[in-house]
């Protein structure tokens, strides 16, 4: 599997979740990760990797589990 790919589904995903929620990009970098829209940009077009510590907080705010941010497992 290609990692750069990998990040881009995982953008996606997280980008479901918070425009499921009517938020955007800006206010969960802001409000939920506590850092800039750009370091969550480059997170979710793949030029990082997404640290544990934030797939931990979306988790918890979102109400979901790290394997379907990071996986997309819905089970």
């Amino acid at each position: 599997m290609n990692n750069r790919n990998a990040m881009t589904d995982l953008g996606k995903r997280v980008r479901d979740l918070y425009e499921g929620r009517g938020m955007t990009q800006r206010e969960v970098a802001e409000n939920v990760l506590g850092l800039s829209q750009a370091a969550l940009n480059r997170v979710m077009h793949g030029e990082r990797p997404m640290p544990l510590s934030w797939a931990i907080e979306l988790s918890d705010y979102f109400g979901c589990t790290i394997d379907q941010i990071v996986k997309g497992d819905t089970q």
